[in-house]
């Protein structure tokens, strides 16, 4: 049998360092389950935590849902990559049973940077979104494409901003 670390494996020991080794934040595990609770998901209980967590004797992990990751991540104010990947850029991640790739390498295959190695990168760069491809992209047309949706995601963040502030503003008087 291969006892090498599953994602879940790594995922439940980052959890609990990143709830355990704040400085001068560490949080309870009946915390964190109160701050999961307050994001929508009751279901991870501190008894669901320290499962996940592995922390009983002689036991695995429980494997973390794809929902949870989001929540969890969430609750413990990290983004979801940090859960997955943790923080050392050179650490291997395990993507599949057979491939581990740097944790850099595996960040930005999730922020759609780059395709793995034995992916096709073709298929990678068009399953993104337009403000992602202008790296994939097959020609001068398509790579200006997709910078014009880049600009205009910016320029619609802006204008959200704007109108957020008016609104706080407005709110105040």
């Amino acid at each position: 049998m291969d006892n090498a670390p599953t994602p879940s494996d790594l995922i439940a020991a980052r959890i609990r360092e990143l709830r355990e080794g704040r400085e001068g934040r560490a949080m309870t595990v009946a915390e964190l389950a109160a701050r999961c609770k307050a994001a929508g998901m009751p279901r991870l209980t501190a008894q669901v935590l320290y499962k996940m967590e592995g922390q009983r004797a002689n036991r695995t992990p429980r494997p973390v849902t794809v929902d949870e990751l989001l929540v969890l991540a969430y609750a413990l104010d990290v983004a979801p990559a940090v859960l997955i990947t943790g923080t050392d850029d050179d650490a291997m991640v395990p993507v599949t049973p057979g491939l581990s790739v740097s944790a850099r390498e595996a960040r930005g295959w999730m922020a759609g940077f780059q395709a793995l190695p034995g992916t096709d990168e073709e298929r990678y760069g068009a399953s993104l979104p337009a403000s992602l491809r202008a790296g994939y992209a097959r020609d001068a047309e398509e790579a200006l494409a997709a910078i014009d949706a880049i600009r205009k995601n910016i320029l619609l963040e802006q204008r959200m901003r704007g109108l957020r502030e008016q609104f706080t503003q407005d709110e105040g008087r």
